[in-house]
């Protein structure tokens, strides 16, 4: 992952969860919850699918 692709990642995520919760574990960040999906433009998706960003424990989630 590259600082630009997290901090556009994280940009999207909290355009529609400002008080999204963080979590790191293992190799894995975790950002909020992957149902905010559901209120995203299909290009902020199209963003962070491209970036490598995927859900996982109900977060959005990359590899670090």
């Amino acid at each position: 992952m590259t600082a630009a692709k997290l901090a556009r990642g994280l940009g999207i995520i909290l355009k529609y969860e400002p008080e999204a919760d963080v979590c790191a574990q293992h190799d894995i960040l975790y950002v909020g919850n992957y149902e905010s999906r559901e209120r995203m433009t299909s290009e902020d998706i199209k963003t962070l699918e491209n970036d490598r960003w995927f859900q996982q424990e109900e977060s959005w989630a990359h590899f670090t």
